[in-house]
Order: C-alpha cells, then structure tokens, then sequence
C-alpha cells in the first residue's frame, strides 16, 4: 500500500516541530549556562529547521496546486468534479456538454459580475 504525498508532507511537517522544539530547548539550556558553542549551534539548527520549514511549506504548495489543476482539467471547461456533477443533473435542454458549456458560461459570466460590483454577496445582509 503506497503512502500518499499529504501523509508524507504531514510528518515531515510534525518532524520538523519536534526539532524545532529540541533546538529551543537547547538553544535555552546553553543560554543559560553561558555555552556560547552550543549556543551559536543550536541557533544555527533552529535556521535550519526553519529553511527546511520553508522549502516544505513550497513544496506543498505546489502539490495542492497541482492536485487542484488535476481536479480541474478533467474537462475542457476547466469546472470542478462537483461542478460537472451540478452540471450534469441541471434540467437544461441539450446534450451532457451543451450542459457543461453553459455551465461553464454563466459561472464566468457571475465571476465577472461579482469582479465589477454588478452583483453583491452582501444584498440582503443586517448590519447594526
């Protein structure tokens, strides 16, 4: 059984707390005691710990974009599984892809009206 890429990302991530907290603790212990070797050490950890943070933080990044792209390109009008579904069911007239074309169109055709003020999620709300 493979082990999915979250999974992964999700450990390396706990991992990485759990060194971050070593190096703290250590980085205070020899603080404390006037180490200044094992001070400059556990700083230069702590530096480390957080570039690697950094670089995981990318590559997860990158790989929800990727997973969101892939969920998106499944049809030529770049709609959601749930969206195609949506589309599917909708009592329009027509074929399947005439559904997901209009579909398509007037999803863009909201995005746009919401872009330009045209139309307000806000119509409606209380305010005191």
């Amino acid at each position: 059984m493979s082990i999915p890429y979250d999974k992964i990302m999700q450990a390396q991530a706990e991992n990485l707390d759990t060194q971050q907290q070593l190096a703290a603790a250590d980085l205070e212990s020899s603080r404390l005691t006037g180490d200044g070797d094992g001070v400059l050490q556990a700083a230069e950890r702590i530096l480390h710990i957080d570039a690697m943070r950094n670089a995981l933080g990318v590559r997860a990044q990158q790989y929800f974009s990727a997973q969101a792209a892939q969920s998106q390109g499944n049809n030529k009008w770049g709609l959601s599984t749930e969206e195609v579904e949506v589309a599917k069911a909708s009592h329009s007239a027509g074929t399947v892809e005439q559904r997901l074309e209009e579909y398509a169109r007037n999803k863009a055709r909201y995005q746009h009206m919401r872009a330009t003020g045209q139309y307000r999620d806000d119509q409606g709300t209380v305010r005191r």
